[in-house]
């Protein structure tokens, strides 16, 4: 009996243990959950982020000293999320240091984390800094970085006499036979020389002693050349000199001597017929509605065809039986062709025919296509997003990013600003100035002072032009700066 009772006891004390055990996993279980819904929360909080950071500058190191000549470098930083542009502000002045402005910056804009400058002037000190943008925030400038230009060892030094050039091709007497006849000339560079003068001609009668009567000269920055078409299975001959220009009276070298070659392309055989044409786009009886009206026509490539004619007309009465009264032609060296803006909502028609310089090919069968831009008659007004209404913008120099809405069928956007010192929202700006942009973009020129400004935006095309957008309210406050 006494024996049961304390096999009871230690199940007892078992079962207890476990049961507190079972408590505390409990416990730290839903420790794990708050901490897991903790930690999602933060994350989906900071990625909503509207902010755009300024960039990290790689390059050129702070203070570096480039010896490479022309003076170009490739300004780059780090990447900033959600950028979808970069503004980059680059200046120089002789005199400049760490605590002088530079009088005159100026900006470039990329989609990339690099720039490469145009060559810049001089062995100075130049600096810049970025900011990254996207549709609706400009970010925050990057610290200024310095660099400096030390050229002295590397640039090219005009030369007061010039070598003569060794020509390498065509070899001597060299018979040609690729047509159409254009020959790669090449022969080697010459120390100090920033061009080449190339004079070639043709006669028919030529040889070895006697000179062209009408040679043709040509220039080049580099050591080689392709003509253009030559004329028939003749001989001919080239020579070439070496020059500098970068000196106040140019330096001229002697010239090569003559190197002759000749075309024979008798085994060269346009073909004698031509196939037709398959016309591809726009397909049969298509309703086009973009505007303004240019239609891209496409048919299949022809064998031996070196261009294309296109026929084209239009009638408003058009049938399938009626003939165009007024067609007109147009020839493309590719299998496709642009027309340009046609008239009207019609029907219009076209047919292709293949050529060379032999042979002219059968027309293909007329393609029938028609336009309605009913729907794009009239031109919707841009909705504008940036700046926001009555934003305080602090960058100096005050060029302000204008941004709206695309607009269906327009071809370019006129932006009327102003400024007025004493403007408000019921007084219009006495000398508002007015801008062309062909994207749904604009960035404006150096505005004066910190005033409030104000533009508004419509949008054109060749034939429409929209209503104006409601105004929008900026000011300036550069203050900071």
């Amino acid at each position: 009996m006494l024996s049961k009772l304390k096999s009871k006891l230690a199940y007892l004390h078992i079962y207890t243990h476990l049961l507190t055990k079972a408590k505390m996993l409990k416990k730290l279980l839903s420790l794990v959950i708050v901490a897991l819904a903790t930690t999602v929360f933060s994350v989906t909080v900071a990625s909503a982020t509207t902010t755009l950071k300024a960039p990290t500058l790689w390059s050129p190191g702070a203070k570096a000293v480039l010896t490479n000549y022309p003076r170009t470098t490739s300004l780059s930083w780090a990447y900033v999320p959600g950028a979808t542009s970069y503004e980059i502000e680059l200046a120089c002045d002789t005199c400049v240091s760490s605590t002088n402005l530079y009088s005159s910056p100026t900006t470039y804009t990329t989609s990339l984390n690099y720039y490469v400058t145009s060559a810049l002037a001089g062995d100075n000190t130049f600096r810049f800094k970025v900011r990254a943008k996207n549709a609706s925030t400009i970010g925050k400038w990057s610290k200024y970085r310095y660099f400096s230009f030390k050229t002295s060892s590397n640039q090219v030094k005009p030369s007061s006499t010039l070598g003569t050039p060794t020509i390498l091709a065509p070899t001597s007497d060299q018979v040609l036979t690729d047509y159409p006849r254009t020959a790669d000339l090449d022969w080697s560079t010459v120390t100090g020389a920033n061009l080449y003068e190339v004079e070639i001609g043709c006669d028919t009668c030529v040889s070895s002693t006697t000179l062209y009567s009408s040679p043709e000269t040509y220039f080049t920055s580099y050591s080689d050349y392709t003509t253009s078409a030559l004329a028939g299975d003749n001989t001919f001959r080239f020579r070439v000199r070496a020059k500098n220009t970068a000196t106040n009276s140019t330096t001229i070298g002697a010239w090569s001597s003559y190197r002759y070659f000749r075309y024979d392309t008798s085994s060269y055989k346009p073909s004698s017929t031509l196939g037709t044409p398959t016309i591809s786009n726009p397909t049969s009886d298509q309703v086009l509605t973009d505007y303004p009206r240019t239609a891209d026509l496409y048919w299949s490539y022809v064998t031996g065809a070196t261009s294309y004619e296109i026929e084209m007309g239009c009638d408003t009465c058009v049938s399938s039986t009626t003939l165009y009264s007024s067609p007109t032609t147009y020839t493309s060296y590719y299998n496709y062709y642009t027309t340009p803006a046609l008239a009207g909502d019609n029907t219009f028609r076209f047919r292709v025919r293949a050529k060379n310089s032999s042979t002219t090919g059968s027309w293909s069968r007329y393609r029938y296509f028609r336009y309605d831009t009913s729907s794009s008659a009239s031109l919707g007004i841009p909705t504008i997003s940036n700046p926001t209404s009555d934003q305080v913008l602090t960058d100096y120099p005050r060029t302000a990013d204008l941004y709206w809405s695309y607009v269906t069928g327009a071809t370019s956007y006129e932006i009327e600003m102003g400024c007025d010192t004493c403007v408000s929202s019921t007084t219009l700006y006495s000398s508002p100035a007015t801008y062309t942009s062909y994207y749904n973009y604009y960035t404006t020129p150096a505005l004066a002072g910190d005033n409030t400004f104000r533009f508004r935006v419509r949008a054109k095309n060749s034939s429409t032009t929209g209503s104006w957008s409601r105004y929008r309210y900026f000011r300036y406050d550069t203050s900071s700066y």
